[in-house]
């Protein structure tokens, strides 16, 4: 998907209109790999490029394409039972309320799958399929909420 396609999308389920949905420019999200030592995959750059700045109602009571979810992550291993240790080039891109995150591996994979980690539980490897069916799953659960 492009980034015009997901902000169609968004604006369509009713997620707020056009204005509530912002990306980020290609020179901030080169800032964002360099920080991370990675090349994201097309479909993050994608995301990043339609919502990585705001996006509406989309993912409400979670952080969302944050630039500092890795470290959000590592900082969990504290309190769980199973150690978070994120190996390299995996980004966490989406984490709710401090107990659970998603997160792909940067591997040269365009829209690669996405791994869970629940706090207590640990990791589920491949949980999606890939970016791609994690957003509109994403999609498809919230939309419920705003009907």
């Amino acid at each position: 998907m492009t980034a015009d396609e997901i902000t169609a999308l968004l604006t369509k389920a009713g997620f707020g209109p056009r204005d509530a949905l912002q990306g980020l420019g290609d020179a901030d999200i080169t800032l964002r790999e360099q920080a991370l030592g990675v090349t994201f995959p097309r479909q993050y750059r994608e995301l990043l490029r339609a919502i990585g700045l705001r996006h509406g109602q989309f993912a409400l009571g979670s952080d969302v394409f944050g630039a500092r979810l890795n470290e959000h992550a590592d900082g969990m291993g504290g309190e769980n039972d199973v150690p978070v240790t994120l190996p390299p080039g995996m980004v966490v891109f989406w984490m709710h309320q401090g107990y659970q995150f998603a997160a792909f591996t940067c591997d040269g994979n365009d829209d690669p799958p996405v791994h869970h980690f629940l706090e207590g539980r640990g990791w589920s490897c491949n949980h999606w399929a890939s970016l791609s069916a994690w957003f509109l799953g994403e999609v498809a659960a919230a939309r419920k909420y705003l009907e």
